[in-house]
């Protein structure tokens, strides 16, 4: 993964909520000055991309939420982008499997 596959995702992005490019104009001008891998370097403090995905139960009306270790926050599940991982969306369905894995 590199940072022109973000920047790809990011130009999409553009064409259909054309006006969100002056509301993240610091997320890109952090990724143009960016060296090629440190969106993905989990030991990047400034920044790095990280995927989640959304595990709804539509009979019971639920969504799963875990306790973020060190946000002590209730995200979804989630986490760092692999050197393995062929996309962002192949990130997110590992993740969410680890995380079934995991309960």
């Amino acid at each position: 993964m590199t940072k022109s596959i973000i920047q790809s995702y990011l130009d999409n992005y553009f064409i259909i909520f054309h006006g969100e490019r002056e509301r993240l104009t610091v997320f890109t001008a952090y990724m143009r000055d960016l060296k090629d891998g440190g969106l993905f370097n989990r030991k990047n403090f400034e920044g790095h991309i990280t995927t989640s995905a959304f595990i709804i139960n539509i009979a019971k009306d639920e969504i799963l939420l875990l306790k973020h270790k060190s946000l002590n926050r209730w995200l979804q599940p989630g986490g760092h982008v692999e050197p393995n991982d062929i996309s962002l969306l192949a990130s997110a369905l590992r993740e969410a499997e680890e995380e079934k894995q995991a309960a």
